[in-house]
């Protein structure tokens, strides 16, 4: 995490271990969260071709810094296809 100026913060994003199992592309979303205000601070799509299998994603984005400053951010990562399929960082 980078802040930019004070009303605005990068994060540089590597989300690795996508050695899925079934046959077909893997279609997800990320989004990052607080976990105080239940806020989305960002959010996208992202698609995981079957070649790009245990390969990291590499994202990049800049949040808006908002007060009162969360104590933590999370990043989730959730399937679109398999119900109760999600990884949460922080």
């Amino acid at each position: 995490m980078l802040p930019l100026h004070c009303i605005q913060l990068s994060m540089y994003l590597i989300i690795y271990n996508f050695d899925l199992s079934t046959q077909s592309d893997y279609y997800g979303r990320v989004w990052i969260e607080d976990g105080d205000n239940d806020y989305i601070y960002h959010s996208e799509h992202i698609l995981v071709h079957k070649k790009e299998r245990g390969q990291s994603k590499q994202l990049e984005v800049t949040i808006p810094i908002r007060e009162p400053l969360p104590s933590q951010y999370f990043v989730r990562v959730v399937s679109d296809r398999w119900v109760g399929c999600d990884k949460l960082f922080w």
